[in-house]
């Protein structure tokens, strides 16, 4: 038996090594691969913080605030090395304060600026060209008037971020317990603001600012233009002309009549003299809603608007607000980035909807606004020529929508109505 299994062991070893031989010989193992060279990677370093200063008396503006915290943030967030500081006076304090730091060499990097002072300010070189910052975008086109205003020698030196028009603001209640007819022309006006004067009830027909301040320089103008005149004519000084002489002995009959009150020093002053029902009329514009919605709650009920009262009928209207770059800012790209980012539409319909002014491009006034602003829609024009402040955009009191190509939005046009808005 031992020597079967030993036959039998010696078969297996003769068979396997015949198996072996026909296969040939084994190959070598492969030898393993050199490891890679590593390569040294340093991780991006990150951006540079950037602190952009943007001047702004709208800042705590009810009608404006959320435009500018929102913009901010949001570009803030979308931009972690960025963040901005707040350059924020009230608007009679602000140019001070601005030229203080002009004169320092350190500005604001960003400076929001009004359609009257924009000129001095491109004048002066305060403000950057923005050519290179709009390149290669469809700002300058889709901009209302943003190659034309604001713009000398074919460069544009602000954003047009809205467009603005006066009103008259009626307390209609008043105007009824009295069975006054809201007046129409100069003289109507004159006859409403005496019969509305209460001095016993600290009540005044008409409220405007009084003293040195640029609303009075415009509450002027206002009546001005309803003579047909301005300020200047064909780039002159016309301080002597018959409509300016008109203008303003118009508004000294009134104040000297007593249908003003006295002392009233700037547009917080004015606001509250008809936020708490002591005046029966205001001018302003259309931001001033959003202050009534705000400030005054129960006057807001009984306020309609209607086009201002002037023989000429003429309408007012014009650039309102721009911004643009400090031509010293050591931060022109980023802040370039921030003011193309304005222009998006959830920021121009912001604007829209909190201050009721129209930002100039197509698509800022959504089709939801204006269905919750009845009074915006299709209203009848005025014949008369309206009469214009220096480069207007937008002529007159009130502003037409119409449904837009761009989905959920709407377009729209200023024009003047007599029809009311509530």
């Amino acid at each position: 038996m031992k020597q079967q299994r030993l036959v039998r062991f010696a078969s297996i070893s003769l068979v396997a090594a015949v198996l072996a031989a026909c296969a040939g010989a084994a190959p070598a193992p492969a030898p393993a691969p050199a490891p890679a060279a590593t390569t040294k990677v340093e991780a991006p370093k990150p951006a540079a913080p950037v602190k952009l200063r943007l001047a702004s008396w709208q800042w705590e503006d009810a009608a404006y605030k959320d435009f500018w915290n929102g913009t901010t943030e949001d570009f803030a967030k979308k931009n972690p090395n960025v963040s901005f500081e707040k350059f924020s006076f009230p608007i009679d304090n602000l140019w001070d304060k601005l030229n203080t730091e002009l004169a320092a060499g350190t500005p604001p990097d960003l400076i929001e600026v009004t359609g009257f002072n924009v000129f001095q300010y491109m004048d002066q070189g305060v403000l950057a060209p923005l050519n290179d910052c709009f390149a290669g975008t469809d700002i300058p086109d889709k901009i209302q008037d943003q190659k034309t205003y604001a713009a000398k020698d074919g460069k544009m030196y602000a954003l047009n971020l809205s467009a603005r028009t006066l009103q008259l603001y009626v307390n209609q209640k008043l105007f009824d317990e009295a069975g006054v007819k809201v007046p129409t022309n100069f003289n109507e006006l004159r006859d409403a603001a005496k019969k509305l004067t209460v001095k016993a009830k600290d009540q005044y027909g008409l409220v405007l600012v009084t003293v040195a301040h640029s609303r009075l320089y415009e509450g002027a103008l206002v009546f001005i233009a309803g003579y047909g005149g301005h300020y200047s004519k064909n780039g002159k000084p016309a301080l002597n002309s018959p409509e300016v002489i008109k203008g303003v002995t118009f508004f000294k009959e009134l104040f000297d009549a007593g249908t003003i009150p006295q002392g009233v020093k700037d547009a917080a002053a004015q606001y509250a003299w008809f936020n708490q029902g002591k005046a029966a009329m205001s001018i302003d514009g259309a931001w001033y809603w959003a202050v009534l919605e705000k400030d005054g709650p129960a006057v807001l009920p009984n306020t309609k608007i209607y086009p201002i009262p002037t023989d000429t009928q003429a309408a007012t209207g014009g650039v309102n607000n721009l911004i643009g770059i400090a031509a010293k800012s050591p931060n022109y790209k980023v802040a370039c980035e921030y003011i193309k980012s304005l222009t998006a539409p959830q920021w121009a319909q912001l604007w829209v909807e909190k201050s009721r002014t129209i930002f100039p491009m197509q698509g800022s006034v959504s089709d939801s606004f204006v269905k919750a602003n009845p009074g915006l829609r299709s209203t009848p024009r005025n014949s008369r020529r309206p009469s214009r402040w220096r480069r207007p955009v937008w002529r007159s009191t009130t502003t037409t929508c119409k449904k837009s190509s761009t989905p959920n939005s709407s377009k729209c046009f200023t024009t003047t109505s007599r029809s009311s808005r509530r």
